[in-house]
């Protein structure tokens, strides 16, 4: 696996997204996804739910109820989701491409988290692989009006930072991520590229 070299970023500060770039947790979240939809004699396609990772929960479900013609309760998918991820949490492993980076430079820079995830999932599953402590700064979907590929959750994370966005480094693994961060004029590593194949 490639290493990340920051030696050619000019940065002040990090600010990390938790899901597919801190933490390998997609799979525990399709499973929670399953277990909640077969409750309500429904499914989702994995193809589908892959190729629309960087949505937050409710974004995902809401998509996926349009999808099939409003038979779903979004808001009992959402809560019973997050349950079964919660149960399941022990399943989540570190990306080690990135987290290295947290372990490693932690004492250097400021960091924040900036995940569309609920609060309750992204500091389990943070905890879960020993990253929570680095942090004191997490922004999550619970904190923000509107989630990525909106820039607020990049922007608010900045200011708690007392930075200007352009001076933080980015790390994300979603499509909207980067957006939402380049939007907010941040510098962003597609981290996907040193943690696939």
């Amino acid at each position: 696996m490639a290493t990340i070299d920051l030696s050619t970023y000019s940065f002040d500060a990090m600010v990390f997204d938790v899901d597919g770039t801190l933490v390998l947790s997609a799979p525990t979240h399709f499973k929670a996804f399953s277990l909640a939809l077969r409750d309500q004699y429904t499914s989702m396609d994995e193809e589908w739910y892959q190729q629309r990772q960087g949505l937050s929960r409710f974004e995902l479900l809401t998509a996926l109820n349009q999808k099939n013609g409003g038979k779903i309760d979004v808001a009992r998918a959402v809560s019973d989701s997050e349950s079964y991820f919660l149960a399941c949490i022990q399943e989540v492993t570190e990306i080690d491409a990135v987290a290295s980076i947290v372990r490693r430079e932690a004492s250097h820079y400021p960091m924040a988290v900036a995940s569309s995830g609920q609060r309750s999932s992204v500091e389990k599953a943070l905890d879960e692989v020993g990253l929570l402590s680095f942090f004191t700064i997490i922004l999550t979907a619970d904190d923000i009006t509107a989630c990525k590929p909106n820039p607020e959750i990049y922007i608010t994370a900045a200011a708690r930072l007392g930075l200007s966005p352009s001076r933080c480094l980015v790390f994300e693994d979603s499509d909207e991520g980067i957006t939402a961060a380049s939007v907010a004029g941040s510098t962003v590593i597609d981290v996907r590229a040193y943690t696939v194949g």
